[in-house]
């Protein structure tokens, strides 16, 4: 949570009028993983946050969620333009396309075993949504 909070304050930053930034990431426990599992899903956020920053030219930016011992749920969303109908999220065609931060937010989703999904509405913006669950032991 710390992390993430400090990105978005240097997203703050960096951007002090262009876009309302919010957080709101309610934490249950110590809520530490694994080294891979922390920086697969930050760099996540980060790309869903520089994606909307860069295209999205939205009002408002919320990052927001759930950090539990277990799993993490996390749903960046922006008010912005949206993605084209035409635009297919599917890994191949993301890298056909050129759409290569799209595509290595998928893979790092995959590398983790967590679920990655978005969707966008042309005019009405993007939402990421990224679960990560514990898988159990054997």
């Amino acid at each position: 949570k710390l992390a993430l909070e400090d990105y978005v304050e240097n997203l703050r930053d960096r951007n002090p009028e262009a876009v309302d930034i919010r957080t709101d990431i309610q934490v249950d426990g110590d809520c530490r993983y694994p080294l891979m599992i922390e920086s697969n899903v930050y760099r996540i956020v980060q790309e869903a946050c520089e994606n909307s920053l860069r295209y999205a030219h939205g009002k408002h930016l919320t990052i927001s969620g759930a950090l539990a011992e277990n799993q993490i749920e996390l749903q960046i969303a922006d008010d912005g333009v949206g993605l084209d109908r035409d635009t297919s999220l599917r890994f191949n065609d993301l890298l056909t396309h050129r759409h290569f931060g799209l595509a290595g937010m998928h893979e790092r989703a995959s590398v983790i075993g967590a679920e990655l999904q978005i969707v966008s509405t042309p005019g009405m913006g993007t939402q990421v949504q990224l679960v990560w669950k514990l898988k159990d032991s054997i």
